[in-house]
């Protein structure tokens, strides 16, 4: 019986914590996609207060490959890509936008506030629902259910 993307991601989730907990990393996010006629998975991984590098990829690539292949999650074949949310990482959880406070950000919002719908800006603030976002010399206060898309914009 083929599982659902949902319960797949899950038990690769409940399989990868453990694996990268040991190396200092953190799933961030997964995705199952089709690419073509082959299934694609994409692990995004995070190191808090660090870098992710090419090695902790590929170690963590090696794991996960030996253990897809050993439960045969995925159908067919597949691609795996394993690597960091890069510089432009997604702000997906309230638990990300607070870790974001104090960086630049970009976000899109559902409906207007205060006649736009889009700001780039730093977030100063998580606070009782809203991330406070000054974007130039004004603030915004922005409803988290209203933020549709946001963000990390790196600063060089």
């Amino acid at each position: 019986m083929q599982r659902t993307s949902d319960e797949r991601l899950d038990r690769i989730r409940e399989f990868l914590d453990p694996v990268c907990a040991e190396q200092g990393l953190e799933v961030f996010d997964l995705e199952m996609a089709k690419a073509g006629r082959r299934s694609l998975l994409r692990v995004y991984l995070d190191r808090p207060g660090g870098a992710v590098s090419v090695d902790d990829c590929a170690a963590v690539s090696r794991e996960l490959s030996d253990w897809l292949d050993v439960q045969d999650m995925i159908a067919g074949t597949y691609n795996l890509e394993v690597s960091s949310p890069g510089l432009d990482r997604p702000i997906r959880h309230h638990d990300d936008a607070v870790a974001m406070i104090g960086k630049l950000v970009k976000v899109r919002t559902r409906r207007d506030v205060d006649g736009r719908k889009k700001f780039t800006g730093r977030l100063l603030d998580v606070k009782d629902g809203q991330w406070i976002v000054q974007v130039d010399a004004a603030e915004y206060a922005i409803d988290e259910d209203l933020v549709d898309k946001a963000n990390m914009v790196y600063e060089f």
